[in-house]
């Protein structure tokens, strides 16, 4: 499969890798289902956010600029 990048309109030396919607939506309901299953009896919420899954859940969006 071909990647493809799309480039930031306002910095062209600044792109990144867009993947299939069916890929991304795999890759994030894996990570969900790792997340809850590591973290589902944690109390804290610090904790919670701190979890290599959902830090990797909330790094998949569109880069912020």
């Amino acid at each position: 499969m071909e990647t493809i990048y799309r480039v930031d309109r306002r910095d062209s030396s600044y792109c990144y890798p867009l993947l299939e919607p069916s890929d991304l939506e795999e890759t994030f309901l894996q990570l969900v289902q790792q997340w809850r299953v590591e973290t589902g009896m944690m109390s804290l919420v610090s904790k919670m956010v701190i979890h290599p899954a959902y830090q990797r859940i909330i790094g998949m969006g569109q880069p912020v600029r």
